[in-house]
């Protein structure tokens, strides 16, 4: 019987001459919905640009399913607050199911960990556009995803920061999703307001005061930025804690707009190891050579001309050649 097997790996991307970048960056262009696309040019110049100096490290990563590329993610490391922001998680459409997301979610996690990563939050935005009513696929899905995976809202109002001067739709009510390596109940408003200021100034400010070359397109960027974070305050000036909670992770939607991400998990038969068929055929090979030279060697030690025994010696090589594959090829059928 064969064996079904799925093997998921994550390769971070360090240049962007990577060929596995190019295709992985392909296919995040052609599934991220526009409304929340950053820029591919903008991934490629910071991705070139590494200076230890910068306010936040960009990681980048190509998905691999049974060392096919399906996805590419990217994830920012914010060094003030030690916080990490996932900020997308893109596969090909016909991946897009629980039992997939699930494992990158926990090798990007395993990544961060084994790196020695200090991090205090790791945090992802889900829009609330219109209420919860009028939200992008991507947000509809993974509010399923991490809840799963141990994440919960912070009840607390927030606006996604525009994505550049151009994506006018880029901007919009949300909630912060959080995770931690303790289960929260609720987050003080200092700290909430330093994740927020972290986010908005240590991340989007400095990664488009780099890539927004008009001075003028990125003073009205820098305002519409602070006006966004002033009203938040605003929303919250009352206010000491915020409950952190995970009931708000709905896993199943009863909208009919509701994307279904469940399903089966495509599988690979897994090869018999061609290493060991080689061999075995080598051996069927080289062994009547062996045994030929073997009864040589003793026949004229007894004095028999080997050539007035060749064809019972035939008939028996012949017997266990056909004896060895019959059991070979029985096997393999197992």
């Amino acid at each position: 019987m064969e064996t079904l097997v799925n093997k998921f790996a994550i390769k971070r991307i360090t240049k962007t001459t990577d060929e596995a970048y190019i295709t992985a960056l392909k296919i995040y262009n052609e599934t991220t919905p526009n409304s929340i696309k950053t820029d591919t040019n903008e991934i490629t110049f910071w991705l070139d640009k590494k200076d230890p100096n910068n306010s936040f490290d960009l990681l980048l990563f190509v998905l691999y399913l049974d060392d096919k590329i399906i996805g590419f993610a990217m994830m920012s490391y914010i060094k003030r607050t030690r916080i990490v922001v996932i900020d997308y998680i893109a596969l090909y459409n016909n991946f897009r199911i629980n039992t997939i997301y699930f494992p990158y979610i926990s090798l990007l996690q395993n990544y961060l960990y084994e790196n020695n990563f200090d991090i205090s939050y790791i945090v992802n935005e889900i829009s609330n556009k219109d209420n919860g009513e009028n939200i992008d696929k991507e947000s509809r899905l993974l509010k399923k995803i991490f809840c799963l995976e141990g994440f919960a809202r912070i009840e607390a109002k927030y606006f996604t920061p525009p994505l550049g001067t151009k994506n006018h739709e880029s901007s919009f009510e949300a909630f912060l999703y959080i995770k931690t390596n303790d289960e929260l109940k609720n987050i003080s408003k200092s700290s909430y307001i330093d994740i927020v200021k972290s986010i908005y100034y240590d991340y989007f400010l400095i990664w488009y005061e780099a890539t927004i070359l008009d001075t003028v397109k990125f003073n009205d960027y820098k305002q519409k930025l602070d006006s966004y974070y002033d009203n938040i305050l605003d929303s919250i000036n009352d206010l000491q804690l915020f409950d952190v909670k995970y009931s708000h992770c709905p896993i199943i939607n009863n909208s009919v707009t509701e994307e279904t991400t469940h399903g089966v998990l495509p599988t690979s038969q897994k090869h018999k190891n061609i290493h060991k068929k080689i061999i075995f055929c080598i051996i069927l090979l080289a062994c009547p050579v062996l045994i030929i030279w073997l009864y040589q060697f003793i026949l004229e030690l007894i004095g028999i001309q080997i050539s007035s025994v060749s064809s019972i010696i035939g008939s028996f090589l012949g017997a266990m050649i056909t004896t060895l594959s019959a059991i070979f090829i029985v096997r393999n059928k197992l």
